[in-house]
């Protein structure tokens, strides 16, 4: 095969019991990108305090989701990477790759493993690789630990392909387009579903406006501010008889 493809994620415990899911937090949570602690002193409160409860309590939030397949990430990745190489080489996702694409499913924590996965695509031939993390956003404790353990794992297996990681699926030159669409679209259903604002206060309209906390009603505001008076919204002002104030 010409080029290879790791498809990466997470993890997963290899079974939901509390010896596997333990083996599973043990090495998820001592990731120099995920504690935040020096390493003595994180391992110490891990052994002692955190796991000793997590593992009980994981494995049975495991066990309820578990399938016949094994961990459903594991199981729903395996049917992505074969997706994936398929249209790499029937549809021509990939156009660069012209001798062919071999795909391959790699956790960060757990099985598959990121030393599998590359192992077999050198076994294959694989002339380049490619890391694939399948986050849709871009931190160090995600990508960042994808990143770094795939550069890792090529440095221990002595191989040297030209290689490429991204550190998320979203270009970085996409990102301000995007901001600006969501903001937009955000505006837009907020002015779609804006209800009419009532003010309450304790003193007469009239005095207000004269203390400046409201503006002077009267024919000519509207035609002052002609378009702009038109575009604020709705504001009702209701003022509390006597008998309904608050105070001495």
């Amino acid at each position: 095969m010409d080029t290879g493809i790791v498809i990466a994620n997470t993890g997963s415990p290899s079974a939901p019991t509390p010896d596997a899911v333990e083996t599973y937090l043990s090495s998820y949570l001592m990731d120099p990108h995920i504690r935040q602690l020096p390493k003595i002193a994180w391992n110490i409160l891990l052994r002692k305090a955190i796991l000793p409860k997590r593992r009980f309590s994981s494995s049975e939030r495991y066990r309820f989701v578990w399938e016949e397949g094994g961990a459903p990430l594991v199981a729903h990745q395996e049917r992505l990477r074969a997706k994936v190489q398929w249209m790499c080489n029937r549809e021509g996702l990939l156009p660069s790759a012209t001798g062919g694409v071999s795909v391959r499913s790699a956790m960060s924590y757990g099985d598959p493993s990121m030393a599998d996965a590359l192992a077999s695509l050198r076994e294959d031939g694989s002339e380049r690789v490619l890391c694939l993390p399948l986050y849709p956003q871009t931190a160090s404790c995600i990508t960042g630990s994808v990143a770094d353990s795939f550069e890792r794992t090529l440095a221990e297996l002595g191989w040297d392909p030209p290689a490429k990681g991204r550190r998320g699926l979203c270009p970085e030159r996409l990102l301000p387009r995007g901001r600006r669409l969501l903001h937009r679209g955000a505006r837009l259903r907020s002015a779609s579903r804006r209800p009419p604002r009532t003010l309450v206060s304790l003193g007469s309209a009239q005095g207000r406006a004269r203390r400046g906390h409201l503006p002077p009603a009267g024919p000519t505001d509207g035609g002052r501010r002609g378009g702009a008076a038109r575009r604020r919204p709705r504001l009702r002002h209701r003022v509390l008889p006597e008998r309904l104030r608050a105070g001495p």
